[in-house]
């Protein structure tokens, strides 16, 4: 007899998507807890080369229409709570954003959300890019107040805009998807 263990779905793409880069023959192996009460780590990733271990928290978003300007195609967001005041220092190695797309989403075309697969949407921080992002949120009205919330809009297929909360033209940052130059490539590897 074998127990049924479940999985949350943005933890499943997200370690589905790191497999890409962290192959079962190059020595790589993924773990879950098997708690899913354990705080900080959704999974683990680990080389047998180097014997390290990587600790990944996924933090994941539905879709949301927003409104639609001139020179940004995309017409959805993802909202994500500012988790300052939970935040722990070191508790983890990387952070995965993580949402899904409606395929298309351009703004020009007619959508039909509900046909077709939605497109993953993942950013990973390491620990300390993550710490200085969420110190960096702040509310529009009193600069020094930490924003309950920002959001996360996609502006071409390879990059996608970090911004605070209810400032769609306030400085962002700009990250890029999972690939080539993150730390985590290296860091475990």
């Amino acid at each position: 007899m074998e127990p049924i263990f479940s999985l949350p779905y943005s933890e499943f793409a997200v370690m589905q998507e790191l497999s890409r880069y962290f192959k079962k023959d190059q020595g790589f192996s993924a773990y879950v807890p098997t708690s899913r009460q354990q705080k900080g780590v959704d999974f683990l990733i680990h080389s047998q080369k180097t014997n390290k271990c990587a600790r990944f928290q996924v933090k994941a978003s539905q879709s949301y229409p927003r409104q639609v300007y001139k020179n940004q195609p995309y017409r959805h967001s993802l909202w994500f709570s500012n988790f300052l005041g939970k935040y722990v220092d070191g508790f983890c190695d990387f952070y995965c954003l993580f949402g899904l797309y409606p395929p298309g989403d351009l703004s020009s075309g007619q959508i039909d959300a509900n046909k077709g697969v939605w497109q993953p949407l993942l950013l990973c921080l390491t620990d300390s890019e993550m710490k200085e992002f969420l110190q960096s949120v702040k509310t529009k009205k009193e600069p020094k107040k930490p924003d309950r919330f920002f959001y996360i809009v996609r502006i071409s297929l390879k990059s996608a805009t970090v911004l605070a909360a209810k400032r769609p033209r306030s400085r962002g940052q700009t990250g890029r998807f999972l690939g080539a130059n993150r730390p985590l490539l290296a860091w475990v590897g």
